[in-house]
């Protein structure tokens, strides 16, 4: 039985150029040392699903797309889907991309000679002389088209056009559709994916950031620092008063020491690259250090830095000429995507809206108050207001989100206009939220109990840290304050690291011990990140992993809920000094079961819970915060513990 090569293997031997200036010639990774780190990584076996994109004409779509389309075609000899935008398409990408790469092979004798493939039309299914098949399938056209086709391994190019928002939709998106089709093979199942980036909302971006987000690091020829040389470090270009000035003054300068950096140091440097991970760390001996991340998915980019098939020369007058466009917007577009592989940001931009409709019909089969039996946790957010406190309880298994229970809790009336008695009425709607969470709500093993409850802190601070200090079940209850572009221009600054202030830093969120004589910890976290968040669950077709749902009630009865749900949405604007920031902007002043279900959320994931590459999961991590002060215990009498960030 022949030898199995793995993909850089076969690569090496059998991968001829089919056209430029190396045309003939077997593919050599030092030409691109970028491409070494990337072929290593899907040889490795470790990753199920590779995301790729880096900047147009580096040899992105020969090494990410056609080369892996021969080798599973004629090394492993299996059937092979190619993912489309549009049918329109497959022609070009069959005579454009993948025909020239088999023609320059020596598998050009098993291109067939009649049927599709062999000659002009729009080819569907071509079939090649040892008998497998590369099925071409877009994600227009209905799911007949695409149910009745199965494969091992699916490659997607130009990913980002066949990702359509989900919003109230229940079909699954395009890409879903596609990766449904290797379900069959379960952990053999292969999915390529490659893009040119488009914006932060774009799959493809969504897709690497979710993943491994993993990152090229390169030694400083000067301080020897491993580095991730990016836009912002490109430099001596922008003052200059003609493009020849640009080109001779534009370089590469060290991230750490600032040195110069030319061309022949950079392609050195590029060659000794190493790839570090999300959640990783590389010393300056060049050892990565850390365990992978948990997730299937590699999320592999390169940029303008790791091109060798362009100078600083060049690339200083390309961006000097772009600089000072008369579009100065389609101009950065092109320099973000074609050039950093970065995506754009426009400068202003209304993203798509959940429907309230949608929303109301977003129901499981579950009564009101019946938490699901597969739960790990639940938890809940209260949000304060001067006459009603909004509270919502939210249940978290490992493959979906809950909406178990929602209601009000009335301020005593009598209590709610002077500021002191105001502070006493809020306190007593906190001490009901407290006993609505030790009571418990339905479960089939018995009333299950609220493992944390997140408090706003931002308004009524005082009478938040007064309850949280007095609560009758230590440790229940936590403040906590959101900080987003919207409601604060200062924004939400993610700590770098723990210290006598921070005890713990997770996504987008973190653990703090303020100035209060109880030693009180808030749990502080970016508002808008996780309002994107929500948004995301409620957006995910109803039977995707981390697909959010209500209990079953008729539609009308969420009317309010969803109202509030859909109470803002997210808009790109243009802040000075900031450049684009992504806000979220309120088109309905009760938003306050929006700001609940953040508040739950972030209490799941502060108790572990966390949306992997696939089914959620609690993260395992053996680290805890470390207990000062007053003991933090669950209600049911457990030390609290939360997870260490990845």
């Amino acid at each position: 039985m022949p030898r199995i090569r793995s993909l850089k293997q076969f690569v090496a031997e059998e991968l001829v150029i089919p056209d430029g200036p190396y045309a003939g010639e077997l593919f050599r990774w030092e030409v691109q040392p970028y491409t070494r780190l990337w072929l290593e990584q899907v040889s490795s076996g470790r990753w199920r699903r590779i995301v790729t994109t880096g900047p147009t004409q580096t040899g992105k779509t020969l090494l990410s797309f056609a080369a892996p389309v021969l080798y599973h075609l004629f090394e492993l000899r299996e059937t092979v889907i190619v993912g489309l935008p549009h049918l329109d398409m497959a022609a070009d990408k069959w005579e454009l991309d993948l025909r020239p790469a088999i023609e320059a092979s020596r598998y050009r004798d098993e291109l067939p000679r009649t049927g599709p493939g062999s000659k002009g039309g729009t080819p569907r299914a071509i079939r090649f002389g040892h008998g497998q098949v590369l099925r071409m399938m877009t994600g227009g056209g209905g799911d007949k088209v695409r149910a009745g086709f199965t494969a091992r391994v699916v490659i997607i190019t130009e990913t980002d056009g066949m990702d359509a928002p989900g919003g109230a939709s229940y079909e699954a998106d395009k890409v879903t559709q596609l990766e449904v089709r290797t379900a069959a093979y379960g952990d053999r199942a292969m999915v390529y994916m490659e893009c040119t980036l488009t914006v932060e909302q774009g799959r493809t971006w969504r897709e690497i950031k979710q993943g491994s987000d993993s990152a090229i690091h390169v030694p400083c020829p000067h301080c020897g620092a491993w580095v991730q040389p990016e836009r912002e470090h490109f430099i001596g270009w922008a003052d200059a008063e003609n493009i020849y000035e640009a080109g001779d003054g534009a370089h590469f300068g060290c991230p750490a020491c600032g040195a110069t950096i030319d061309d022949e140091q950079r392609r050195a440097a590029n060659l000794h690259a190493r790839l570090v991970h999300k959640g990783q760390e590389i010393d300056e001996k060049g050892r990565v250090t850390g365990p992978l991340p948990r997730t299937r998915t590699l999320g592999f980019r390169w940029s303008a830095f790791h091109n060798m098939f362009i100078s600083s020369r060049d690339l200083g007058e390309r961006v000097w000429r772009a600089s000072r466009a008369n579009d100065e917007d389609l101009a950065e577009r092109e320099l973000c995507q074609f050039i950093w592989a970065q995506p754009y940001q426009p400068p202003t931009l209304a993203m798509e809206s959940l429907s309230r409709e949608g929303l109301m019909h977003r129901v499981s089969k579950l009564p009101r108050g019946r938490v699901p039996d597969e739960t790990a946790i639940l938890t809940a957010g209260l949000d304060i207001g001067g006459n009603l406190c909004n509270w919502i309880v939210v249940a978290w298994t490992a493959s979906t989100v809950h909406i178990v229970d929602y209601g009000r809790l009335e301020v005593p009336r009598e209590l709610k206009h002077e500021r002191l008695d105001r502070d006493r009425g809020l306190v007593a709607a906190m001490h009901e939220m407290e006993e609505l969470a030790n009571a418990g709500w339905a479960h089939s093993d018995g009333d299950r109990l609220i493992d944390l409850v997140l408090i706003d802190s931002g308004w009524a601070t005082d009478a938040v840290y007064w309850f949280v200090q007095h609560q009758s079940s230590p440790g229940l209850c936590w403040p906590s304050k959101g900080y987003g572009a919207g409601q604060d221009r200062r924004g939400y600054k993610q700590p770098r690291r723990r210290g006598k202030r921070v005890l713990w830093i997770g996504e987008q969120c973190h653990l703090a011990k303020i100035d209060h004589p109880s030693a009180m910890r808030l749990v502080e976290f970016n508002a808008d990140h996780w309002k994107s968040f929500v948004h995301a669950r409620l957006a995910a077709p109803i039977d995707a992993d981390g697909a959010m749902t209500l209990f079953r009630a008729a539609p009308s009865d969420h009317r309010s809920l969803a109202a509030h749900l859909t109470a803002e949405r997210q808009v790109l604007e243009f802040v000075p000094g900031k450049g684009e920031v992504l806000r979220w902007e309120r088109v309905n002043r009760n938003n306050h079961w929006l700001d609940a279900l953040v508040m739950a959320s972030v209490a799941a994931h502060l108790r572990g819970w966390r949306l992997l590459d696939g089914p959620a999961e609690l993260a395992p991590h053996k680290s805890a915060v470390k207990q000062t002060g007053r003991p933090l215990f669950t209600v049911q009498g457990r030390p609290l513990y939360t997870q260490e960030r990845d």
